[in-house]
């Protein structure tokens, strides 16, 4: 494939120097083997592996299934991770993943990968949010829809995790546990002009509020709105490891 997307890279190059260009790998990974054997553009700086990750259909329903997706993800994040991680240039970003019903295996298969990508600070997009008579999936129970058209809301609360929608600084660790929503992001504070922003859905994770720990304590200025929190650092703790640690106010697991 990486001919194909150099072709096009060069095509878009000559009217756009500055758009970040996405190319896909084969979707199937390959045992001990790179998605490519090296960045597809080059040394150009606006390049992003666009890779997906998808099990059988009905992963969660036996223990052979279990067991297959959990090898898949395995591979599919040691080959993808393994590629970005040799090539800190090259952008990240799981443009297709998930495809599964609502069922408990499959919802914990989800949180795994999620959680693998969190330990990764990679962005993601799940397939599919409705099914528009789509031909090329394997998975009827895979929309964020039941066909009576009302939201399969356990798959929501699944993928409506809490992230940082923009760091300040350099990111070192973001978690989320679905089981508690608690969420932890720490990072090298290097940004003071611009809040470290990180969403939340108050309604599924937090329905009696939440609260923030801080540390160092005096190093972020909070400010809340709908859905979201966003941290300031204090331009004394510029280039100090800041925390920022989100927990609802029950004690009681969701």
């Amino acid at each position: 494939m990486a001919p194909l997307w150099r072709a096009a890279a060069a095509a878009i190059r000559e009217s756009d120097p500055d758009r970040p260009v996405m190319y896909e790998a084969d979707p199937s990974p390959m045992l001990a083997a790179p998605p490519f054997n090296g960045p597809v553009l080059g040394d150009d700086p606006q390049q992003v592996l666009a890779y997906h990750v998808y099990c059988e259909p009905g992963d969660g329903k036996d223990l052979a299934a279990r067991l297959e997706c959990l090898a898949a993800q395995t591979v599919f994040s040691d080959e993808y991770f393994g590629f970005l991680k040799k090539h800190g240039r090259v952008g990240g970003f799981m443009t297709e993943f998930g495809a599964v019903g609502s069922s408990a295996g499959e919802i914990s298969h989800l949180n795994r990968l999620l959680g693998i990508a969190d330990d990764h600070v990679q962005s993601w997009a799940y397939w599919q949010l409705k099914k528009y008579q789509d031909f090329t999936t394997m998975n009827d129970a895979e929309s964020l829809y039941w066909p009576n058209g009302t939201l399969e809301e356990t798959k929501l609360k699944t993928l409506s995790r809490t992230y940082a929608q923009a760091i300040a600084g350099l990111p070192l660790r973001m978690s989320f546990d679905p089981i508690t929503a608690v969420f932890e992001l720490r990072y090298n504070a290097t940004v003071s002009e611009a809040p470290t922003e990180v969403y939340l859905n108050e309604v599924l994770h937090y329905p009696q509020g939440f609260a923030i720990d801080v540390d160092p304590k005096d190093c972020a200025t909070l400010t809340l709105a709908k859905n979201r929190v966003h941290a300031t650092t204090s331009s004394q703790c510029i280039g100090e490891v800041i925390t920022l640690r989100l927990s609802p106010n029950s004690t009681q697991a969701n």
